[in-house]
């Protein structure tokens, strides 16, 4: 009975030092990779060669937005001090 506990120990001793080996063989698996790992993008790139790859870009503005620089549409009217006033 004693000899199977010995050999019973030194296996699993075996087990516990060859399973904590510091060299890492496989890269383990990531559960979203995508989330992780973006693909490089360049903001200032061509983009002639989208069509090729089937990517809709047009480059234009969304509807309702105003240009860098423009003022946005003042729509009150300034009463004689110049304070906006509703007009009702």
């Amino acid at each position: 009975m004693k000899k199977i506990w010995i050999i019973t120990g030194c296996l699993a001793t075996i087990a516990v030092l060859a399973g904590c080996d510091k060299t890492k063989r496989s890269p383990g698996r990531a559960y979203m990779p995508d989330m992780s790992e973006s693909r490089a993008y360049d903001a200032y790139s061509s983009t002639e060669n989208l069509k090729e790859h089937g990517i809709n870009y047009n480059a234009m503005p969304v509807e309702g937005t105003i240009a860098r620089g423009d003022q946005f549409g003042y729509t009150l009217k300034n009463d004689e001090a110049g304070y906006a006033v509703s007009i009702s």
